[in-house]
């Protein structure tokens, strides 16, 4: 019986100057020592063998060997994908670069279901999340659908990805998260002295409105219809705008108060610009300068291109980082920006009902008319008059 080990095989040197690796009792050649290929074998065979409950992998002799590698394939891709999908997804950017990395000189003919469980385990050992892993190793096999459509891979690698079924939750080794949940109104009141006073407003505006953080960080003047009494905020990009969906978030007289002081910019300049609330932090700084500022000081300059300079606009990554600081800094519970989301969907259901908290939420529904979105729109009017 062969003794039971934790250890992974290593990388070693043949006599005759090959890689090779032992697996099970097996010698699996990888090619020249020391090569970055070779490397590179070593180790997508070891994650194939982890993936395989360290049994020995039973390789099927190929017989419409396509001709493509799998690094080939993930451009002519990403390519398409570029045409297709104008605003590529960053999960589509992981996923091939999780496929060129672990196995960008492997033949697209000899991928299968254990080199996708092999990329899996990738992320897994990253840490990432049971969905996040379960998106991406669906992207994965999207790739090689398009692939296939393009007679690019074999119909039958395909078919033996499809087999791969997503992680089930509680059944794997990926992290479970927790989900979104509310945050306590208390929290973010103590949390909001801490924050930058942009980002104390981006927060106000999303507990009035109930728009995603997405949609607070890209707001700009010309997106906004002012003719009437409430506001309608129409961002250009959105969750659902690849279902064809518009996406419509209506402005109450609270949040215009908050929005005035922004919009006396050039209409296509983002409101919420972090470059802007570095400069007032710094005026603010000196403002609060209690000694004279020194000959040798007035003369410094700042570094002109600084390691992380700030940008014109918050994405909904740096928003969430800048609120989870504030959060410390006021020594509360971390929390994020989306939840705002489900606090402010919880008060509208309760008052409102089920049907108005959809439309302020903007959950799609694939039956969805242009009746049924006017009728959003009403609705969402008489929530802002009287919350926002």
């Amino acid at each position: 019986m062969p003794r039971l080990t934790t250890s992974v095989p290593k990388y070693r040197k043949h006599h005759t100057g090959q890689a090779f690796v032992r697996l099970s009792g097996r010698y699996v050649y990888l090619g020249k020592f020391g090569s970055h290929e070779s490397k590179e074998a070593y180790n997508r065979v070891i994650s194939e063998w982890t993936a395989n409950h360290r049994n020995p992998i039973q390789r099927p002799v190929l017989h419409d060997h396509a001709g493509y590698t799998v690094a080939e394939l993930a451009l002519a891709y990403y390519q398409h994908a570029q045409v297709a999908y104008p605003k590529l997804q960053p999960r589509v950017v992981i996923a091939i670069r999780i496929l060129t990395e672990s196995y960008g000189e492997a033949d697209v003919a000899a991928f299968g279901a254990l080199a996708l469980q092999a990329c899996r385990k990738v992320l897994i050992d990253q840490h990432k999340s049971r969905t996040y892993c379960n998106d991406i190793t669906a992207q994965i096999q999207r790739i090689f659908q398009w692939g296939a459509s393009q007679e690019l891979v074999p119909v039958r690698v395909h078919h033996l990805l499809r087999t791969v079924k997503a992680l089930s939750k509680g059944r794997s080794e990926a992290r479970e998260t927790d989900g979104v949940k509310l945050v306590d109104g208390e929290v973010v009141a103590n949390t909001l002295p801490c924050c930058p006073h942009i980002v104390a407003d981006m927060v106000r505006f999303q507990l009035l409105t109930g728009c995603r953080p997405q949609d607070v960080c890209n707001l700009r003047a010309k997106d906004i219809d002012r003719s009437g009494d409430v506001w309608v905020y129409s961002p250009t990009q959105h969750k659902n705008e690849w279902r064809g969906k518009d996406r419509i978030i209506a402005v109450g007289p609270q949040a215009q108060t908050i929005l005035k002081p922004y919009l006396r910019r050039d209409a296509a300049a983002y409101c919420f610009s972090p470059k802007e609330s570095l400069e007032l932090h710094r005026r603010c700084l000196r403002k609060a300068r209690k000694t004279p500022v020194q000959p040798s000081q007035q003369m410094r300059t700042r570094k002109l291109n600084p390691a992380v300079a700030p940008g014109d606009r918050y994405t909904p990554t740096s928003y969430r980082k800048a609120v989870q600081r504030a959060a410390e800094n006021a020594g509360v519970e971390k929390w994020a920006p989306n939840q705002l989301r489900h606090s402010v969907g919880t008060k509208v259901r309760k008052h409102f009902g089920l049907e108005a908290a959809q439309v302020v939420l903007g959950h799609a529904r694939a039956d969805a008319t242009q009746i049924y979105a006017a009728k959003n729109l009403e609705l969402a009017r008489e929530v802002a008059r009287r919350i926002g």
